[in-house]
């Protein structure tokens, strides 16, 4: 906020009437959400006798929130690049109540991603980006 007012400041200065891309900058947020989905288990048989056993898919279910931030700069061309890092803890976990032997849970505890943006300004308003980068997920089972 504070590069904008003084990027106006110094437009304003200047006599030009230029105005800030509303992509550069700094930017900062909270998450809340809801995970669900299903951890797969591979079949097993043959173990020790005849018998085949199978295990069911763990169901998984948990809220999820975390905070994120961001920085956005426009080169000028219509070209913006930037970054972002994001962290995210939860309470996601699942079980598969013990189907076909040992009881087999999962629980995710936390996250996390490091990614680069850059993207080409279709209108004074609108990007077109592309985001890449690392992210890790911590569970235990």
């Amino acid at each position: 906020m504070k590069t904008l007012l003084l990027t106006a400041v110094a437009a304003a200065a200047m006599g030009a009437a230029a105005q800030a891309s509303p992509f550069t900058g700094f930017s900062a947020g909270v998450d809340l959400g809801h995970a669900f989905g299903q951890a797969n288990q591979s079949k097993f048989g043959n173990i020790g006798g005849p018998f085949i056993f199978t295990q069911d898919d763990a169901a998984i279910s948990g809220w999820t929130y975390g905070v994120h931030g961001s920085y956005g700069y426009d080169t000028g061309t219509g070209f913006i690049v930037g970054g972002e890092l994001a962290l995210g803890f939860n309470d996601a976990r699942g079980d598969d109540k013990g189907v076909g032997g040992d009881k087999n849970e999962v629980s995710a505890q936390y996250d996390a991603a490091l990614l680069g943006t850059a993207g080409i300004m279709v209108s004074p308003t609108s990007l077109l980006y592309l985001q890449a980068g690392w992210s890790y997920l911590h569970a235990d089972s």
